[in-house]
């Protein structure tokens, strides 16, 4: 009887625990965030933040998701997730038309995008550009960025020349010369190269106007999303601030934490990547996430200027496109 009496204050014990932990589980703030891609260096952050017990500490249960091939801006909008990964061309061409899309954090803090070519064809700078062809999917924003900064190397009423090809704007029809150059970002597809063998010229893009050293990617929500959820959101951010911060000080460490989540990745090309991105992380003040109205109001003018928003700029307020509130 008295077996029996413990096996069953066993049971009890164990019913309370598990009431318990599903009563804490219940209490979490649940919120999710949809990635722009397949997960990359750009996310690593997220994966830290949980691996670390970051998001446990504020009561957060972080889902991350993958998007459709078409992107995760609609399950923003019809509030199917609280934040996504997405791109300054996201963020400025919807709110012109009336999106209440804001930016919440940015990742990068700098523009790392680069035109690379093979050495061979002897591309250096962007005057090299005129008559080359671009391997581009045709982006408007793409096309008028390589113009911008022609324009600025010297070049007078600059032309793009796009390839004709009938594969992926990649790497791989690069080699295979469909096209003299392409749109890459350094900390990625550069390093991807550079481990391969392939040795490329890279122009950074950033260095040739102001106006495109935008942030991206960055951390989006919405006006509607904010006002409801604002106190679950700034502890879901708080933590997330903490893993890239973690990542800067330790990228061997984060590459470790992001490859046990992440299967199927490339050691290699995580971990420099990861050491690579580790200085953009972060702004001088050494905090994640934050941003500058007049990184936004430069590019807003830029893209005015070039015709590239729907309804030229007029329905950006550049005070209503982002917020550094969740993250304070």
């Amino acid at each position: 009887m008295r077996g029996l009496f413990i096996v069953g204050l066993g049971i009890v014990f164990s019913m309370v625990a598990c009431t318990g932990k599903a009563k804490d589980e219940e209490s979490k703030d649940k919120v999710s965030i949809m990635l722009d891609w397949v997960p990359n260096t750009n996310h690593i952050g997220l994966y830290v933040a949980q691996a670390m017990g970051y998001l446990a500490e504020e009561g957060v249960e972080l889902t991350i998701l993958q998007a459709p091939e078409d992107g995760g801006l609609d399950f923003l909008l019809t509030n199917q997730v609280d934040l996504l990964i997405g791109w300054e061309s996201t963020l400025f061409f919807g709110r012109d038309q009336g999106l209440p899309i804001v930016a919440v954090a940015a990742i990068l803090q700098e523009n790392d995008s680069v035109l690379v070519s093979l050495q061979e064809n002897n591309i250096t700078r962007p005057s090299d550009l005129v008559g080359k062809r671009y391997l581009s999917y045709g982006s408007a924003n793409d096309i008028a960025t390589v113009r911008a900064i022609m324009a600025r190397d010297g070049v007078e009423n600059p032309e793009v020349t796009l390839a004709a090809t009938g594969s992926m704007a990649d790497l791989n029809a690069l080699v295979h010369g469909e096209g003299d150059y392409l749109w890459v970002f350094r900390g990625w597809d550069l390093l991807a190269a550079k481990l391969q063998g392939i040795m490329l010229n890279e122009i950074i893009v950033r260095e040739y106007d102001d106006a495109l050293n935008f942030y991206t990617p960055m951390i989006l929500s919405t006006d509607e999303n904010i006002a409801k959820r604002e106190v679950a959101l700034a502890k879901a951010m708080r933590a997330i601030a903490r893993g890239y911060a973690y990542a800067v000080e330790n990228p061997g460490k984060a590459s470790e934490i992001f490859l046990s989540a992440v299967s199927g990745m490339d050691r290699a090309l995580i971990e420099a990547s990861t050491v690579h991105l580790a200085t953009l992380y972060l702004n001088h003040n050494g905090q994640f996430g934050r941003m500058d109205g007049k990184v936004f109001a430069r590019y807003l003018a830029w893209a005015s200027a070039e015709g590239l928003l729907p309804n030229n700029g007029q329905n950006i307020i550049i005070e209503e496109i982002f917020t550094n509130r969740l993250l304070e």
